[in-house]
């Protein structure tokens, strides 16, 4: 696979590679640093969804928006990054590190991997774990020319337009079934979905923690047609890069609707659907 990498496959090398772990929890926010300093891979730095990969939530833009960017190229040269970088990233399984994925590829670094399974594949693996936290200034600066891909992107404004429009593309809701419903809602004001959008579930294309086969992924996706503009999104846009960087694997280009439905639902005018 392109964006994926097992944890036998770089045990041998790691130090090729400037280890990001990413580990965070929805409802125990200090989870992932907690986790991070008990014990992590060799050399691995943390970065926190919250604290490094989203600004602060405001009345719009979702409850994880992106970052003051410069901030974010700032803190990824800190630790050693520049565009030409082998970078390997991972979490418990593969969602939050999907997010990152995504960042890294929107300011244009491409050479990103993350690793199938996260850090139980890792220690099954036998890599070296250990704890504490490592000091940046131990390491040599990078330099990151950035190239923002905002056709990575769509804004709500946009996706209303071709929503409206009414053809030629297709929304994908990577919430759990019952969310997409309209049944239930933990995080968000207004249950339901963002109309004509269809649901295919974040964890549908994973065994456990891992992204599923190439072949398996191709009966996920075997209804998205290549010749359509794809969007995806989530709660806030942290699962829905899931099924980005997957269909990405089968050549399948889409689209990030960032904000998501947490920013959708900030609108009081927006149309909401639910079952």
């Amino acid at each position: 696979m392109k964006n994926f990498i097992e944890a036998y496959e770089v045990k041998s090398n790691l130090d090729e590679y400037v280890i990001i772990d990413c580990r965070f929890d929805l409802v125990e926010t200090d989870y992932g640093v907690k986790a991070y300093k008990n014990s992590h891979i060799k050399n691995a730095f943390f970065f926190d969804l919250e604290g490094d990969m989203s600004a602060k939530k405001s009345v719009h833009g979702g409850r994880h928006p992106l970052p003051d960017m410069a901030m974010f190229i700032n803190k990824l040269e800190a630790i050693g990054i520049s565009n030409d970088t082998k970078i390997l990233v991972y979490d418990d399984d593969i969602s939050v590190a999907a997010r990152l994925w995504w960042m890294l590829k929107y300011i244009g670094i491409t050479n990103v991997k993350i690793l199938n399974g996260g850090i139980n594949a890792a220690a099954q693996a036998g890599i070296e774990m250990e704890t504490g936290e490592l000091n940046k200034s131990d390491y040599l600066k990078g330099k990151i020319d950035a190239k923002i891909n905002n056709d990575l992107l769509i804004e709500m404004d946009e996706l209303k337009t071709i929503i409206s429009k009414g053809k030629n593309y297709i929304l994908i809701d990577s919430r759990s079934t019952e969310r997409y419903k309209g049944l239930i809602e933990p995080y968000d004001k207004i249950p339901g979905r963002i109309p004509t959008s269809i649901n295919i579930f974040f964890k549908d294309v994973m065994n456990e923690n891992k992204i599923k086969e190439i072949e398996d992924l191709k009966k996920v996706y075997n209804n998205i047609e290549s010749d359509k503009m794809v969007i995806a999104y989530c709660g806030s846009g942290v699962t829905a890069p899931i099924n980005i960087v997957a269909m990405d694997e089968l050549g399948l280009y889409s689209r990030l609707y960032l904000g998501s439905y947490s920013d959708y639902v900030s609108y009081k005018d927006n149309v909401i659907e639910k079952d």
